[in-house]
């Protein structure tokens, strides 16, 4: 060799030991891994082996039992039976990862293995003192973490995790909530893994006290459930709700108390009335003396962590019958019938009803009243209305009831040449009264109304009137009645000496002419009798009232007959006016 040429050759040598001792048969595998029984495993496995120089052909890895039975084979001819279809090389063997996947983990599968390696066209080597053993073991229970206690409605994270040998089939998890779910994963030492379940969800109060569970499911079936501790949740008053005796008379005292479920308990209890005012404080709220006019009420009931009320409370207060009233037809006519109808507030409604008259009689029962052929003497009535809390009656009830006029009295004096006239006139609406003297129709001097009694009073000259009549009207009907004018005093005094003296004369005549007395007697009779029956035919000449029924009277006072008897006898003084008889006013 050349003297440049075994300096090379050395250093050729040196770095192929040094990449000799660099690179050896080494294998990395744990001594021991789990295995969940009826699941999968995977042994985690690397091997290495001295740089060959060359070129390698082929990769063949083989793992074997100690006992020479072949449990992979890429030739799956070469596997044992139990083995076939159960191993699976997981990792790259031509980039020195051995991984074996055992599936169906069974207890036959404990130990021990070893990994043997084949390259083409280089070496071969088997591992055998890196030897791998299985413990079969049963599904490994999950822990299942979540915060002691939770509120309502807040985000709660829950985690379920559990180990395992297969990641390449990892467990699945289901939870017994709903909520947004996250798996992850982490490699452990060993040829073991924890995979975990993430829950994210919002707890409710029905949530309170109940368990958290998740459920895992491994490769080949194999389930386990795990419970977390009971949930705790906090939550604001619900089913806040008052308590009280519903059904209670008016006066009395009433006991509210006011309840609710809460986490933790309520620890305030305010009230308010339908408006939202405030009224006391407490769980217990004490009404005295209630009425049919207390208000809605509702309590609320008051945590750590929020509020809630309750639905209003309206109390069903009994009470005797109130604003007890009679509706009716108010403006009648005399002879109608008219239907009284009796009505109250009361609670519970009224179940009676009593009619009474201003005495106290009981003229009748029900709610409504019938009164038959109603007159000007109708009295008062009222009602009585009845439950069983007690009862009330209704303000009295007044009929106004229309008529036509009558006139009951008519009276006339006269002094000089005046004459001075009164006339009383019963009638509902109240009647326009006249008076009539020698065909003038002339209005009273004086109006008074008392009840159904219309006072008219004439103060006039009589001229040379004999007689005046009285005439009423009102929206019913109409009424007259004539009356002879008296003879004043100094006038009839005149007239009884003249009457005396005529009377001395005739008895002297008469004994004078004794034999003629008879004959003068008769002749005097029939003048006598043909006077009087003049003036009585001057009194009644008024033919401007010869439609009108009207009755002559005497000077005295006058009063008509049979004022209440019968009320029949009214129809007997109605008549129509002469319309003439206004022609002159």
């Amino acid at each position: 060799m050349g003297v440049f040429k075994w300096p090379l050759f050395f250093v050729f040598l040196w770095f192929k030991v040094v990449q000799t001792e660099a690179s050896t048969w080494t294998v990395t595998v744990p001594s021991s891994v789990q295995g969940i029984d009826g699941s999968c495993v995977v042994i985690p496995c690397s091997y290495n082996y001295p740089e060959p120089g060359k070129q390698i052909t082929g990769y063949t890895g083989i793992w074997y039992k100690v006992i020479e039975d072949v449990i992979y084979h890429k030739d799956n001819n070469q596997i044992k039976q139990e083995y076939k279809g159960r191993t699976e090389l997981v990792g790259d063997i031509t980039q020195k990862n051995c991984s074996l996947k055992i599936y169906s983990l069974r207890q036959s599968d404990r130990a021990p293995f070893y990994f043997r390696i084949e390259l083409g066209g280089y070496d071969q080597h088997s591992y055998r003192n890196n030897e791998v053993s299985i413990t079969v073991i049963s599904a490994p229970q999950p822990t299942v973490s979540v915060k002691e206690e939770v509120v309502e409605g807040q985000n709660v994270s829950a985690s379920c995790s559990v180990s395992h040998s297969c990641p390449s089939s990892p467990p699945e998890f289901t939870w017994t909530h709903s909520g947004k779910k996250h798996f992850q994963t982490q490699q452990l030492t060993d040829g073991q893994w924890k995979a975990a379940s993430v829950l994210t969800f919002h707890p409710t109060k029905d949530d309170h006290n109940k368990p958290l569970s998740c459920t895992v499911r491994y490769k080949g079936g194999l389930e386990r459930e795990q419970a977390s501790n009971v949930l705790k949740v906090k939550y604001a008053p619900v089913n806040v709700k008052v308590d009280y005796k519903s059904h209670v008379k008016e006066g009395e005292t009433v006991q509210l108390k006011c309840s609710s479920e809460a986490n933790p308990p309520a620890n305030s209890y305010l009230w308010h009335n339908e408006e939202g005012a405030r009224l006391h404080q407490g769980q217990s709220y004490k009404l005295i003396n209630v009425s049919r006019h207390t208000g809605a009420l509702y309590c609320t009931a008051i945590n750590t962590v929020g509020e809630s009320k309750s639905s209003p409370v309206q109390l069903n207060v009994s009470y005797a019958p109130v604003n007890v009233k009679v509706d009716y037809k108010s403006h009648v006519k005399e002879g109608e019938t008219v239907q009284l109808k009796c009505s109250s507030e009361a609670n519970p409604p009224a179940n009676s009803y009593v009619w009474h008259n201003e005495e106290g009689d009981r003229l009748h029962q029900g709610q409504s009243y019938k009164l038959i052929n109603v007159s000007r003497h109708t009295g008062v009535r009222y009602c009585t209305a009845i439950n069983t809390v007690g009862e009330s009656k209704s303000s009295p009830v007044q009929l106004n009831v229309s008529f036509a006029p009558e006139i009951k009295k008519i009276s006339c004096s006269s002094e000089d040449d005046v004459v001075k006239c009164v006339c009383i006139v019963e009638s509902s609406p109240p009647s326009m009264v006249h008076f009539v003297l020698s065909d003038r129709v002339l209005s009273s001097t004086k109006t008074e109304t008392h009840g159904f009694n219309t006072t008219e009073t004439l103060h006039t000259k009589s001229g040379s009137s004999e007689f005046v009549q009285c005439l009423a009207m009102n929206t019913l009907g109409n009424v007259s009645l004539t009356l002879p004018l008296a003879v004043n005093g100094k006038m009839q005094n005149l007239y009884i000496f003249i009457a005396i003296g005529a009377g001395i004369g005739l008895v002297i005549l008469l004994i004078v002419l004794g034999v003629v007395r008879k004959c003068r007697g008769r002749i005097s009779t029939v003048a006598t009798s043909q006077t009087s029956a003049t003036k009585r035919e001057k009194a009644v000449e008024l033919p401007h009232y010869a439609t009108t029924k009207s009755m002559e009277m005497d000077h005295d006072d006058v009063h008509s007959p049979g004022i209440y008897s019968n009320d029949h006898i009214y129809g007997n003084t109605e008549t129509d006016w002469d319309e003439a008889i206004y022609a002159n006013m």
